[in-house]
């Protein structure tokens, strides 16, 4: 996980136990503290999916970028070595031919 990824989540643990605590020690009613956890757990975890996205769609990128690059080199290098195969293909046929 970068360090961007871990700030992210980081801020977001610490704003949902900050949220937590402030609904916890203020005054109100249980009925009224508890829709308000409710809807901050509601927030968080909408919070956390979008970020959890956009990470996924970061990695999906980057894993597409690679591996496109190693398919370019795997295919420039496959070129190569068919080059090379066909140079001594026809040097060993020219080599048998001055043989017979």
């Amino acid at each position: 996980m970068n360090t961007t990824a871990k700030r992210t989540l980081g801020v977001l643990g610490a704003t949902a136990v900050g949220a937590v605590a402030g609904i916890l020690f203020a005054p109100a009613k249980g009925k009224d503290t508890r829709a308000k956890l409710r809807t901050q757990a509601k927030n968080a975890q909408s919070k956390t999916k979008d970020t959890m996205n956009q990470l996924s769609e970061k990695a999906k990128s980057k894993y597409n970028t690679i591996s496109n690059q190693i398919s370019e080199k795997v295919k420039a290098n496959k070129d190569q070595i068919l080059s090379s195969a066909k140079s001594v293909t026809k040097e060993v046929e020219t080599e048998l031919d001055a043989l017979k």
